[in-house]
């Protein structure tokens, strides 16, 4: 019966783990015996990653009773020990084994409270270098059972969560983790397109940005230390369309302002910023990818400019011109205070639109009435202001579509709106205008605008 029993027990085990896995490890007593059956023993098991399969490495397990436990992964990355209920709290170390192809650089760090799941990641080493207040590998090499009994607790691994978020915060772009996921004991699988696995790639990009390594950013969380001073998110919205992805502002290593526009289509595009002593944005120190940054509203929102010629061009018949001066805005960022609202909000309002970066004289006067048509004044020309009936029509959706000379353009738009600290209500209208299917995936700065208009 004992024996049939250890097979029932063997299979249920393999069944918990993803195909690949390994072998269950052994548990060794605080002597260094494997003291214990089959039948007194449960699983702890767990997936060790960092944006894909850490795949043949060592899994070492210590634990508050003095037991210990350990195993090698699988080629997925999973992993599983054998231990009894009361050996727990325990910590988890792996070191060695491969990961895309390339060894692992340095060992990361879980720990347990209990039976279950308990992932390895780049972003259970941070909670662990958080809950102890080391670095990972000095704090379990140095630990002593009553010390990792007392750092183990659920009051620690709580805190420690809650500084992840903000840790992920405070890196470019913000990264999140998935609603409801706990690194540590959510299930995930280390494949592309899993939320969590995608989660690790994210962090390892952002490190990079920031000009940081993971050694170094477990040397800050361990220190109380945000990784990316100062970062600032927002979402930006360019064409086509009204594509958006994020972008973020933060502090490297060296203490400059870092401008980081990770465009999915176009390529990743960065600037170092020109700030005053109160944080405000004053233009660019380089103009390898912008040569105008705009802010509005202490930079609750902005534009940006790519550098090219001056090329003015005729728009329409109404002797209405549009100028492709340098600074042209081929982005705007909108920061996550900002509400986007219904356009109806915006009628009776008056608002100066920018479609230049550069030049901060450069803009229309639009005054909308209350059945949605608009007024529209430029400084630039002398003929009397044009009405455009129906200015509502690009926040529908799909946007507002017209045919000239065999293409069809579209525009598209959005409303937000914020408040001021003295309770002024104020809106911001982004508009996209181009191609409806646009050849290239490159900027034309002939064929596609951004405008941003501004309440007054």
């Amino acid at each position: 019966m004992k024996s049939a029993f250890a097979a029932v027990l063997a299979m249920t085990l393999a069944a918990c783990g993803g195909e690949g896995s390994s072998e269950v490890g052994v548990r060794n007593d605080a002597a260094g015996n494997d003291a214990a059956g089959p039948a007194e023993l449960s699983t702890l098991s767990g997936v060790a990653a960092l944006g894909a399969p850490i795949a043949q490495a060592q899994v070492d397990c210590r634990c508050a009773s003095g037991a210990s436990a350990s195993t090698v992964t699988g080629t997925d990355g999973g992993f599983r020990l054998r231990l009894m209920d009361s050996d727990y709290p325990c910590a988890l170390a792996i070191t060695g084994g491969v990961a895309n192809g390339q060894p692992l650089a340095q060992p990361l760090h879980s720990v347990a409270s209990a039976a279950g799941t308990a992932n390895i990641t780049p972003l259970t080493d941070l909670m662990v270098a958080s809950m102890s207040g080391q670095r990972p590998a000095l704090w379990l090499a140095g630990a002593t059972q009553g010390e990792l009994a007392a750092t183990i607790t659920d009051a620690k691994l709580a805190r420690a969560l809650d500084g992840l978020h903000a840790t992920l915060a405070s890196l470019p772009a913000q990264a999140a983790l998935p609603a409801g996921f706990h690194p540590m004991t959510s299930r995930f699988n280390a494949q592309a397109g899993d939320a969590a696995d995608d989660l690790l790639e994210s962090y390892s990009h952002a490190l990079k940005t920031a000009g940081l390594t993971h050694v170094s950013a477990t040397a800050r969380v361990a220190a109380g230390e945000t990784l990316a001073a100062g970062s600032y998110a927002a979402t930006v919205i360019t064409t086509p369309g009204l594509r958006t992805f994020r972008m973020s502002i933060f502090k490297d290593e060296d203490g400059r302002d870092v401008l980081h526009v990770p465009d999915p289509l176009r390529g990743t595009k960065t600037a170092f910023l020109k700030k005053r002593e109160d944080d405000a944005i004053t233009g660019l120190e380089s103009n390898a990818h912008f040569d105008a940054i705009r802010p509005f509203f202490g930079n609750l929102f902005g534009i940006l400019g790519s550098p090219n010629s001056p090329q003015p061009e005729p728009l329409d018949d109404m002797g209405a011109w549009h100028w492709n001066l340098g600074g042209s805005v081929t982005y705007a960022y909108i920061s996550d205070e900002m509400v986007e609202v219904d356009p109806k909000e915006l009628l009776g309002r008056t608002f100066k639109q920018y479609s230049d970066a550069s030049n901060w004289r450069y803009f229309t006067t639009i005054r909308l009435d209350q059945q949605g048509n608009a007024t529209i004044t430029d400084p630039r020309e002398e003929e009397d202001p044009y009405v455009v009936t129906d200015y509502l029509a690009p926040f529908q959706k799909g946007g507002w579509e017209e045919a000239d000379d065999g293409e069809v353009f579209t525009a598209h738009a959005k409303a937000f709106r914020f408040t001021t600290l003295r309770g002024e209500v104020k809106y911001a209208i982004v508009t996209t205008i181009g191609l409806k299917n646009p050849k290239s995936t490159a900027f034309d700065t002939k064929n596609e605008e951004i405008w941003m208009a501004v309440s007054q």
